[in-house]
């Protein structure tokens, strides 16, 4: 396997939460990344659509794809899904294509923690494209929203209702809040318990221009069926990661949260980003480097890190577990914590401030603590200081 490294080796962020996990890489080789993963584990593919890119795009996609199946063909996809804009990138001949293509060089895992998926926008929902997903077998429909504007805007509820037709068995929202008000959203949040999504984000909670209290959106959305998991999703009574959450196996990826068990994310397509063990990678995100490194059989990777330590690589751990669980091993029962005292004061005054709640063997975010979640992690990968302002 080649790999090309451009000379931009920065990881391009697209959230604070990235940025929390992304941030301590340090530039590592490609041999370094790729070395160490068990042949055993299942994989997770991600392939990235953008609109407006050339028309040869795809078969670039499938080189790239290719190229990966020499080295994880073996293992099961717990994960497929088409991000971004597939539906308006693509033509239903070509989505035929990639689908038998994927299917033909991974093994498909159809798990109760797998999910064949894709993501679309309010424009791409019609019949044929409902139907064309269903009749390729996709279980799960992830339906990106921009919520600047009111549902009655956007005519959303006569989508929803053919989107319901199809019976995929997921569904799943992902409400684009940067741009919204509180008002506007709790608009979208009364629209959306319509179609009874199992799964719904919302993204860009930080970028608002009214603070919203995440403990209040808890609430509210507890009252309708729905339980917080992670920073920013909600999901349904009996979901399958509520259950991991319960079992203390939740993984964070910037994906989403998942099983654990799942430690290859390959990401696929121009700016793609992958994650290969505890090591991370970032693609070129120039169609014309992209392809150039594609023609010649290389992989269009334009950086890579990993943690500089086992310390850093603990502290990410304990921030994801904070994260997904909301809580973490009591000081006394946690080395890390307990014998690195700017660790340990960052947690001392989240409980003083009634942010964290200490219990036997944990210590638990409270409704208060999950307003401040971040400005904790934040806290955690300070590396001077790191006091939290009284």
């Amino acid at each position: 396997m080649h790999v090309i490294q451009t000379s931009d080796e920065a990881f391009q962020l697209l959230s604070g939460t990235e940025s929390e996990f992304l941030s301590p890489l340090v530039n590592c080789s490609l041999d370094a990344l790729f070395k160490s993963n068990p042949e055993s584990a299942p994989i997770a593919l991600n392939l990235h659509f953008h609109e407006g890119l050339k028309s040869d795009y795809l078969q670039l996609l499938i080189r790239e794809l290719n190229l990966y199946a020499q080295k994880f063909g073996q293992r099961k996809a717990a994960k497929t899904w088409l991000r971004g804009a597939p539906l308006s990138c693509l033509s239903a001949a070509e989505i035929t294509e990639l689908s038998f293509l994927t299917a033909s060089n991974f093994d498909m895992d159809e798990g109760t923690y797998s999910e064949y998926g894709f993501e679309c926008s309010v424009a791409d929902i019609n019949e044929s494209n409902l139907a064309l997903m269903k009749g390729l077998r996709f279980t799960t429909l992830l339906l990106n929203i921009d919520a600047a504007h009111t549902p009655k805007t956007q005519q959303i509820w006569p989508l929803l209702d053919l989107i319901k037709q199809y019976k995929f068995q997921e569904l799943q929202f992902r409400l684009d809040v940067s741009n919204s008000d509180s008002t506007t959203l709790h608009h979208w949040l009364e629209s959306m318990m319509v179609s009874q999504p199992q799964l719904v984000e919302l993204h860009g909670l930080e970028e608002m221009s009214e603070p919203i209290i995440l403990d209040q959106l808890t609430k509210l959305m507890s009252a309708r069926g729905y339980t917080l998991i992670g920073d920013r999703f909600f999901v349904v009574k009996h979901h399958p990661l509520l259950h991991l959450k319960h079992l203390g196996k939740l993984q964070y990826t910037p994906w989403g949260l998942s099983h654990p068990e799942i430690k290859d994310w390959v990401g696929l397509g121009i700016g793609a980003l992958g994650k290969i063990g505890r090591g991370f990678y970032q693609n070129i995100d120039k169609e014309q480097e992209y392809q150039s490194n594609l023609t010649q059989g290389m992989l269009p990777i334009q950086c890579s890190g990993m943690y500089p330590n086992d310390n850093t690589a603990q502290v990410s751990a304990l921030i994801e577990q904070l994260i997904c669980l909301h809580q973490i091993p009591n000081p006394k029962n946690h080395p890390l914590i307990g014998e690195n005292p700017r660790i340990y004061q960052v947690f001392q005054q989240a409980c003083h401030k009634g942010w964290m709640i200490e219990e036997e063997k944990y210590l638990r975010i409270s409704s208060q603590g999950l307003n401040h979640l971040h400005e904790i992690t934040l806290k955690l990968l300070c590396r001077e200081g790191g006091n939290i302002p009284p």
